[in-house]
C-alpha cells in the first residue's frame, strides 16, 4: 500500500460505524485493520526504513495504550484510565503529543442555536453559563456539568451540525478571535498530511482520531462509551492549560479542532 491509497481509505472509513454492541471489540478490530494497512506501507512513503519501522512500533504501543485506557475506564478505574492516557500523550513540556495548528487574531467562528425563549441577547449565544452547569449534558468533548463552546468555521458548518433545519428556526452568532491561540488537530487528515515529511506524525495522530470518531450507537443512553477517549483528552487539555497558566502567569489556551 502507498500513502495515497492509505489517505483514500482513511477518508472513506471516518467516522467509524460499529460492527457490534461492544465498543472495545470494535476499537480493537478497527485498530487491527489500521495497523495492517500501515504495516504494508512501502518504505518509500517514509523515505527511510528505520523511520518506517520506528513509526509502526510507536503506533503499535499507542494502540495498546488506548485499548487499556478503555478497559480501565470500563472497570470503574477512571483515574487510572486518565493517568495511562496522560503518560502516553502528554510530553515533558506539558503539551499533548498531537499536532497543533495556530488560530490567529482576527479570525471568525460561528455558532447556531435553535430559536427559543432563552435567547434574549447576544450573551445567550455563548456556552451555557457556569451558574447553570447543572443542565450541561454529556457531549463528545464535554463531560456533564462542564460547559464547552462548540464553534464552526462557517455558518454552513453550524447548519449541517444542527441537522439542516429551516434557517428561520435558528439563531447564529459570530466570534472574533482576540488573541492567537493553539488548537489540537483531531480532524480527518488531508492529503498533505500523508506526504513523506508529514506521514509519521499523521500515523500517530490517527490513533487518537480513530478513538474519537466512532459514531454513537445508542443515542438515547446516558453513558456513551464512544465519548470516553474524547472526554479524557479534553480533561488533559484543561489540566495542561491550568498548569501552563500557573507557570507563566498568562492565559495559555488550547482547544480541539474537530471539523472534517
Amino acid at each position: 500500500m502507498n500513502a495515497e491509497e492509505l489517505f483514500q481509505k482513511v477518508r472513506n472509513d471516518l467516522p467509524i460505524e460499529h460492527d457490534s454492541d461492544d465498543l472495545i471489540y470494535d476499537v480493537k478490530k478497527t485498530y487491527k485493520r489500521y495497523f495492517d494497512d500501515i504495516s504494508s506501507l512501502e518504505v518509500d512513503a517514509f523515505g527511510d526504513e528505520e523511520l518506517r519501522d520506528a513509526t509502526i512500533q510507536d503506533v503499535k504501543v499507542r494502540i495498546r495504550n488506548v485499548v487499556m485506557v478503555l478497559k480501565r475506564y470500563y472497570e470503574g478505574c477512571h483515574s487510572e484510565a486518565y493517568q495511562l492516557l496522560k503518560e502516553q500523550i502528554v510530553k515533558t513540556d506539558g503539551f499533548l503529543d498531537i499536532d497543533v495548528i495556530i488560530k490567529e487574531k482576527g479570525e471568525y467562528y460561528y455558532r447556531a442555536r435553535n430559536n427559543d425563549e432563552s435567547i434574549r441577547s447576544f450573551e445567550d449565544m455563548f456556552h451555557i453559563p457556569n451558574n447553570k452547569r447543572g443542565i450541561v449534558k454529556t457531549e463528545r468533548f464535554s463531560a456533564p456539568g462542564y460547559p464547552c463552546l462548540y464553534l464552526g468555521n462557517t455558518v454552513y458548518d453550524c447548519w449541517e451540525e444542527m441537522g439542516r433545519p429551516s434557517f428561520e428556526e435558528l439563531s447564529f452568532s459570530g466570534f472574533r478571535v482576540k488573541d492567537d491561540f493553539m488548537v489540537y488537530d483531531l480532524r480527518k487528515p488531508d492529503e498533505v498530511a500523508f506526504e513523506k515529511g508529514n506521514l509519521p506524525k499523521t500515523l500517530i495522530r490517527l490513533v487518537y482520531i480513530i478513538a474519537c470518531q466512532f459514531k454513537v450507537l445508542h443515542k438515547t443512553h446516558t453513558f456513551k462509551p464512544e465519548y470516553i477517549i474524547p472526554q479524557l483528552i479534553l480533561e488533559l487539555i484543561i489540566s495542561s492549560n491550568r498548569e501552563k497558566k500557573r507557570k507563566t502567569k498568562k492565559n495559555v489556551v488550547f482547544m480541539i479542532c474537530l471539523g472534517v
